[in-house]
């Protein structure tokens, strides 16, 4: 999908899926501690290409989306992060799962920190969430290392959810505080 942008960070790219992802991808969500706070349930190989052809047509019917992780020494499939943002969801979410081979290494603050500065430079969004479980302690973390403050408690998708969020503002005061050019918005 060629107009799905490349994202590269000092170790990961994030890029639009492929066929070759389908292995790797299945054996995540193959994985009950990947799925845990993914709605808990388990995906076979057919739903796992459901689901990344849903991620691709994120991309197509809002111009923005999630993206496949790569390690760019090894190539490896190591996660997804992005924005989400379908119908009947409170907002466009930055969200990151990573297969849990992987914990451990920063990728989800490297790459959510990357999806953030992306959507304030490439989009309108003005306003970015994060759905969290209150037990995620490890996304939790995440978020508030991204610069999230924590919002509000909400019931969606039949469980409680805590909600994070980090506006497009937030980030250019911060940006100004810290008199770096590079990180102005």
């Amino acid at each position: 999908m060629n107009n799905i942008p490349v994202v590269k960070t000092a170790r990961l790219m994030l890029r639009a899926f492929d066929e070759s992802d389908l292995e790797p991808y299945a054996e995540m969500y193959a994985d009950e501690d990947f799925v845990r706070y993914l709605g808990g349930e388990k995906l076979s190989p057919v739903q796992a290409w459901k689901n990344m052809a849903v991620i691709l047509g994120h991309w197509s019917l809002r111009g923005y989306g999630i993206w496949a992780v790569e390690r760019l020494d090894t190539k490896e499939l190591v996660g997804r992060c992005g924005l989400l943002n379908i119908p009947g969801w409170p907002d466009v979410e930055v969200c990151w799962a990573f297969s849990p081979k992987f914990w451990g290494n920063g990728y989800a603050i490297e790459t959510a920190k990357a999806a953030v500065d992306w959507a304030f430079r490439q989009t309108e969004i003005r306003r970015l969430i994060s759905l969290i479980h209150p037990d995620n302690k490890k996304s939790e973390a995440v978020a508030i290392r991204l610069g999230e403050r924590f919002h509000q408690k909400i019931f969606f998708d039949e469980k409680h959810i805590n909600v994070y969020e980090i506006l497009r503002s937030q980030i250019s005061e911060e940006a100004r505080a810290s008199h770096d050019p590079r990180s102005t918005i």
